[in-house]
């Protein structure tokens, strides 16, 4: 002997032998072996092992493998090293050998490549990047025993295998072990793609230890890749691939991306050992060439992609188009503080083992688990398998482990799903909604497992089953398939076609939560058309709230039953909702005595629209015979048709059937359509018939009933009721082409939560004899003409604050009209003290608001006729009320006729903070009010309250008001507001006796650009606004024509703080005895900006401005009186802002032009004043002036030009006379720092009096 050996590895014990260096490797194995089988497979290896070695070597191998402690043939260290590309150096000290790297590539042909048991080679490289090729060209298996260390990547390429032995420690940034050749050019050129050159049988092994640092990956590339040691590569990528060609991308970073490509025989990719890639990514990938069902991609061990500060990693095992992925280990993506991560199992065959778990749990939200095809096998980037099997006590989990929503998961197949086992996907403890889950087949799926989408703190998610036609039994043998196939190798072979769902695995996957649906495709499947059959009852015991889907592409059929059967699907914990969705032109059919109690979830019966089509068409509706439906609401959408022989629907909420509806009940049995809240039967084609009648047998009876409304319409066709009752509650009424005509007498007509639609005309009476004719309650009323009467005449008042109306209408109301609609509401009858005695009334206290709503041409009028006692209008709001008028007019009128004791047109209530609020678009509104002894538009709010009217929106707004009351104003309010309208705005109103328009109390008065006219005649005002009261009073009048007139009070008024009065004009006129044209009195922020005023008077003044008030921008002010009174008469503090300041001119007769009267303060300011007799200018007043204020004074005949009584500070002073005194002083006058003169024709042109 020579003493020379070398370690083989012995596939068949899973161990390293010796023996002469004279032997070979037993080339590729037999397909489908498994080491450690005692069979025929085992022998076939033995053999064709025994005849690659010569006579010798099987000799000298046994006698080797029976001496322990021999020195092995494989050297200790790498021998025959030559650096071809890069730089480096090669250095051996004992049992280390250094290689030194000295640029970013290097090259090194190598004899052998082996490092013994405590031996060691270490890389030193300029950075983690940098890469070492090392490439074996002797021929001999590479065999890994001691230490391989890199501070950067390591790559090992040797055509005859890798094996890194039990006692194998490597640690590098990352590594490489391929039996795929490269070119050296290639390498250099950072191509890195390794492909063919491998010698048969060639594999690489790993039994040792493989780790990277942070970041770093681990590529074991071969046409056969085994592990059964531990790889890790912490937040990095670790890749099994067994394929021809194998492409690396690498960046600084470390392995950026990997491709696969090229089948080749017997390929495999095994795990039995530990890869973890904590925070990062794992892939074992195998592409084979003609594998059928041998396994190509095996993994009985653990694959761990854990996040542990962040979200999972990712697994991949991908087995390409033929062959079989088995995965009987753990593969887990799990993360302890972030999302789940993502797990893909693609291949032509899956088979998740019994005991196996495939797990992407998240602390804040569950991971994806991807087995056979994305959802519903419409992921372009998942290949969709032909076949997948998941066996008894095989789990998948995607749950979210503490709070966040349960992830996905998804078993797909192109033919043929076997699922047993069991998936969850539930939401957080803490929160969260459960998961998403899929299990289906295009052909062939047989679904017994258990599947648990449940949230204990959320909503459960969803469970999809997806085959071809489908059956829902009630035992759970598989079709076609022998009990033992879940357990043996013919396990992707199914025998027969046809998919069934156990009822059992339904029930207790709605009983923890989880929604679930089932869906059909049968459209391209031959011989199926995708329907669904329910042959087994489906019963949900405990658990929260679920959803049951039925989702077929063809028919939906129900077996029949007894008729003292249990219920076929029934819910006694927790709402259970149910939805039957056939195919276009399908059918769904309710067999007999088919039962359904939901325990208050909804019911749902039409079609098909998963594919969200604008007309996804129609299907027929069969309730075969006597049976029912309880459930919160039901829909049922039978565009093709509803019918049936006595059933009964009764939904706690809406129950709603659209289609052509043809009952009929006998034996006297009830046929019963009830609804909680609204019952609606609406036929778009074709009849409506109920028939209880029938002749043959003893006749039954129909029940119609809708505790908030019945409504039943058709579009062509006629409406038939024929039973012993036939009961409505509230009404929805349509009539498709003529009238309806709604007459009442003697009592209320009520619409409440009601739709009235008329293709003609709409005529509604009534006179009743209680406190409301018409009630309007949450309704709509559409016709072409509208024609609509309320009257009340109630015999006596039962409250002192009874509301009586012709009309009241009260939260959301909309009346609208393709020609022209007449509202008229009266109240002609006698009431207590205190009541409010109404035409109209729009809202009531207790509702947070009424919005009405007028589209179209309508008159709307509110009378209050005859009467005594009592408070109201023709029209009334409560409460804050919107009044939209769209697309034509709204004229709105208030009659307050009769002796009523403070009978109004338009009035509000007590309730602070309310508003008549009008919108406008495109539209026009005429407000016309009229009253008798009180006012016409007032709101009746006591001191302190806030309320009026407010105007927006788009279109011309006209609002007259006449009455004829000595205490109240034809047109009162504390609010009133146009800022927000864009269109004309004009006010008229007249009283009779007293003031027209007073804005008074709580004040917010806001218009702009409006025309306001207010007529007085007797000795009220025109327009008065008094905003003396509160502190949050604001008046702002904005390029307003402003014109008041009275007979003997005060053309315009306008007193207070916070008024603003800009640009625009204001013209007042007394047309008698003492009047005021036009009275300013200010407070503080009480501001004139560039206005003209204008005041006319006879034997009063025809201005008066007391008070304080800032000017700005040249406000112009101009007074005339024609008999004694003066033109002009101020006193107060008139100061100047930006812009210019304010000229007063004032003209009299007989009295003074301007008059200066108290403690006065002008700054820069004109006053001229003309008179004939009285003074042009008489300062009354003590008056301090700055020296821009100029005052001049103009007497025609015998009058002063300016008389100085008092003291004067500032201002340049100039008089003039005709025949009397120019400049006439008090000898008590003082005047200070002023320039005085005085002129006159035949007078003195200075005198001291």
């Amino acid at each position: 002997m020579n003493k020379i050996y070398k370690l083989k590895y012995d596939r068949r014990r899973n161990q390293l032998v010796a023996v002469s260096e004279l032997t070979t490797g037993a080339g590729k194995e037999a397909t489908g072996s498994v080491a450690g089988q005692c069979g025929l497979q085992g022998v076939s290896t033995f053999r064709r092992l025994m005849g690659a070695l010569t006579p010798l070597a099987v000799l000298t191998g046994l006698v080797i493998g029976m001496l322990p402690g021999l020195a092995l043939a494989n050297p200790d260290l790498p021998v025959g090293g030559q650096v071809v590309a890069g730089q480096g150096s090669i250095s051996t000290s004992g049992n280390q050998m250094t290689i030194h790297q000295g640029t970013h590539g290097l090259v090194t042909n190598w004899n052998s490549f082996d490092i013994g048991q405590n031996h060691t080679v270490q890389f030193v490289q300029p950075d983690s990047s940098a890469v070492a090729l090392n490439r074996v060209t002797g021929g001999h298996e590479s065999q890994i025993l001691g230490t391989l260390t890199a501070n950067g990547r390591v790559m090992l390429v040797n055509p005859a295998g890798v094996m890194f032995g039990k006692g194998a420690k490597v640690n590098t940034a990352g590594l490489l072990a391929s039996t795929k050749n490269i070119s050296t050019e290639d390498f250099m050129a950072g191509r890195y793609t390794f492909s063919g050159g491998s010698h048969p049988g060639a594999e690489i092994v790993n039994q040792g230890s493989l780790t990277t640092t942070k970041g770093g990956y681990i590529v074991l590339a071969a046409d056969r890749v085994r592990n059964t040691g531990t790889i890790r590569t912490p937040s990095g990528k670790t890749v099994l691939a067994a394929a021809d060609r194998v492409t690396l991308q690498l960046d600084n970073t470390g392995l950026a991306s990997v491709s696969v490509s090229g089948s080749v025989v017997n390929a495999l990719v095994e795990n039995s050992g530990l890869i973890a890639a904590t925070n990062g990514q794992v892939y074992l990938t195998a592409r084979g060439k003609d594998m059928l069902l041998n396994t190509v991609v095996n993994n009985s061990g653990t694959v761990e992609a854990r996040g542990l500060n962040q979200q999972g990693g990712e697994i991949v095992l991908d087995g390409g188009d033929s062959g079989v992925v088995s995965q009987s280990g753990m593969l887990l993506a799990d993360s302890e503080t972030g999302r789940g991560g993502k797990i893909t199992l693609q291949g032509a065959n899956i088979h998740l083992a019994g005991g196996s778990r495939t797990s992407a749990t998240g602390r804040t939200g569950g991971g994806e688990v991807y087995v056979g095809g994305g959802w519903q096998g419409k992921d372009v980037a998942i290949r969709n398998a032909s076949k997948v099997v998941m066996d008894r006590d095989a789990v998948a989990d995607v749950s979210a482990t503490e709070k966040g929503d349960g992830g996905k998961a998804v078993l797909w197949s192109e033919d043929y799903t076997n699922f047993h086992g069991t998936i969850l996907a539930k939401g957080g403890a803490q929160s969260g909604n459960g998961g998403q889950v899929e299990t289906s087949s295009h052909n062939n799926l047989q679904a017994f497992g258990d599947v648990d989408a449940s949230a204990l703190n959320g909503q459960g998610g969803n469970w999809l089953l997806d085959p071809t036609d489908v059956t829902v039994v009630g035992t759970g043998t598989d079709t076609g398939v022998n009990s033992a196939t879940v357990d043996n190798s013919n396990i992707f072979t199914p025998t027969a076609s046809g998919a069934k769902i156990l009822n059992t695995t339904i029930s207790d996957s709605l009983d923890k939560g989880s929604n679930v649906t089932v869906k059909t495709s049968g459209t391209d499947t031959s011989g199926q058309k995708g329907n669904i059959t329910i042959s087994a009852g489906i019963h949900k015991t405990k658990g929260g709230d679920a959803t049951l889907t039925f989702l077929a592409d063809g028919n939906i059929l129900t077996s029949d039953g007894q008729w003292n059967a249990t219920e076929l699907i029934n819910a006694t914990t927790g709402k259970l909702n149910l939805a039957m969705l056939a195919g276009n032109g399908g059918t769904i059919t309710l067999g007999k005595y088919f039962k359904a109690s939901l325990n208050g979830g909804d019911f749902t019966a039409g079609v098909n629209n998963s594919s969200g089509e604008a007309n996804p068409g129609a299907v027929t509706v069969i309730h075969s015979n006597a049976g029912y439906i309880n459930a919160g609401n039901i829909t049922i959408d039978a565009l093709n048709g509803y019918g049936g022989y006595a059933p009964t629907l009764t939904a706690a909420g809406n129950l709603t059937i659209n289609g052509g509806i043809s009952v009929n009940t006998g034996w006297n049995v009830t046929s019963a359509f009830t609804a909680g809240d609204t019952l609606k039967l609406n036929a778009p084609a074709g009849n409506i018939s109920f028939s209880a009648t029938d002749t043959s047998h003893s006749g039954g009876r129909v029940v119609l009933s809708g505790d908030k409304g019945v409504s039943l319409s058709t579009s062509n066709g006629g409406i038939t009721l024929q039973a012993a009752d036939a009961s409505t509650n509230s009404v929805n009424i349509s009539s498709a082409n003529g009238s309806v005509n709604i007459n009442g007498n003697g009592g209320t007509v009520s619409f409440v939560n009601a739709n009235v639609t008329a293709h003609d005309d709409l005529n509604i009476s009534a006179d009743s004899g209680h406190t409301v004719g018409i009630n309007f309650d949450n309704s709509v009323l559409t016709a072409m003409n509208m024609d609509i009467t309320g009257v009340s005449t109630p015999g006596k008042a039962t409250s002192e604050h009874d509301d009586y109306g012709g009309i009241a209408i009260y939260r959301n109301v909309s009346f609208a009209v393709g020609n022209k609609g007449i509202i008229h509401g009266v109240n002609n009858k006698s009431y207590a003290q205190g009541s409010r005695v109404v035409g109209i009334r729009f809202g009531r206290l207790w509702d947070k608001a009424t919005t009405v709503t007028f589209n179209g041409n309508f008159d709307v009028t509110g009378e209050v006729q005859s009467g005594a006692g009592g408070s109201g209008g023709g029209l009334s709001y409560s409460g804050p009320v919107k009044i939209n008028t769209i697309n034509g007019s709204l004229s709105l009128s208030a009659i307050g006729s009769g002796h009523f004791a403070g009978s109004t047109g338009v009035a509000s209530p007590y309730t602070s903070g309310n508003a008549y609020t009008f919108v406008l678009d495109n539209a026009d509104m005429n407000l016309k009010v009229s009253a008798a002894a009180a006012a016409a538009i007032d709101e009746l709010a006591p001191s302190g309250y806030a309320t009026g009217y407010v105007f927006s929106g788009n279109g011309n707004v006209t609002i007259s008001a006449h009455n004829n009351s000595t205490s109240a104003a034809a047109l009162g309010s504390n609010v009133f507001d146009n800022t927000a309208l864009h269109g004309r705005f004009s006010i008229d109103a007249t009283n009779d006796s007293w003031t027209a328009i007073l804005f008074s109390g709580k004040t917010r008065f806001s218009v702009v650009n409006a025309t306001i006219h207010g007529h007085s005649g007797g000795d009220g005002g025109g327009v008065v606004i008094d905003a003396s009261s509160g502190d949050s009073i604001q008046v702002n009048l904005g390029n307003n024509t402003i014109n008041g007139d009275s007979v003997s009070g005060t053309g315009i008024e306008i007193k207070g703080k916070n008024v603003s009065i800009t640009n625009g004009t204001l013209s007042g006129t007394a047309t008698s005895g003492n009047g005021v044209g036009v009275k300013l009195s200010g407070g503080s922020n009480y501001t004139l900006d560039g206005a003209n005023i204008t005041g006319h008077a006879v034997n009063g003044s025809g201005v008066i401005i007391t008070g304080s008030l800032t000017v700005n921008n040249g406000t112009s002010v101009a007074g005339q009186a024609t008999g004694s009174g003066s033109g002009i008469r101020v006193s107060g503090n008139l100061s100047t802002g930006e812009g210019g300041g304010i000229t007063l001119n004032g003209t009299a007769s007989a009295g003074d032009g301007v008059v200066v009267a108290g403690n006065t303060m002008l700054m820069n300011a004109t006053l001229q004043g003309l008179t004939d007799s009285g003074a042009g200018v008489n300062i009354a007043g003590n008056l301090t002036a700055d020296n821009a204020t100029q005052i001049q004074g103009n007497a025609t005949g015998k009058g002063a030009g300016v008389i100085l009584g008092a003291s004067l500070t500032g201002a340049t002073v100039s008089g003039v006379s005709g025949q009397g005194v120019g400049l006439q002083l008090a000898d008590k006058a003082v005047v200070t720092n002023a320039s005085l003169k005085g002129e006159s024709t035949d007078g003195s042109g200075v005198a001291v009096t």
